[in-house]
């Protein structure tokens, strides 16, 4: 059984926490979440890998645009940043297995969300707009 988690009062950040050893076995990766909603839209999320008793924070929060305090990054930048690490992850990859160096590696990405409709209503409809990825070796 793994230590409980609990809601930290830091900011969003990788946070370590003394757990009991873990009974998984080393080929079983196992996550524990803990979503909470605080207040609007904003939401905390707890993570923790159960084998190593590590819990990341994350917190989200919508923009003033659809009524949220614009507290912290909206849910989607979350996906975006984690697409971006994955492609340039891949790239470097690539790069190490050609035998080039990716020193000088930048990767851009941009994407356009939005909202069409009434959340109240059940109307709402999500819009994703126009992926963007810039790739340059310096």
């Amino acid at each position: 059984m793994s230590t409980p988690l609990h809601q930290s009062p830091y900011p969003p950040a990788f946070l370590e926490t003394a757990g009991e050893v873990s009974s998984v076995p080393p080929d079983v990766i196992e996550y524990r979440t803990e979503v909470m909603g605080l207040a609007g839209f904003q939401k905390e999320g707890l993570i923790e890998d159960v084998a190593t008793g590590r819990v990341w924070r994350l917190t989200c929060d919508e923009g003033h645009y659809l009524g949220g305090a614009d507290m912290a990054p909206a849910p989607l930048q979350y996906y975006v940043a984690g697409l971006h690490g994955d492609i340039t992850a891949g790239i470097a990859r690539s790069c190490r297995a050609a035998g080039l160096d990716s020193a000088g590696l930048t990767v851009s990405l941009t994407q356009g969300f939005g909202v069409r409709g009434s959340f109240v209503r059940g109307e709402s409809l999500a819009l994703v707009f126009d992926l963007d990825c810039h790739v340059e070796f310096g």
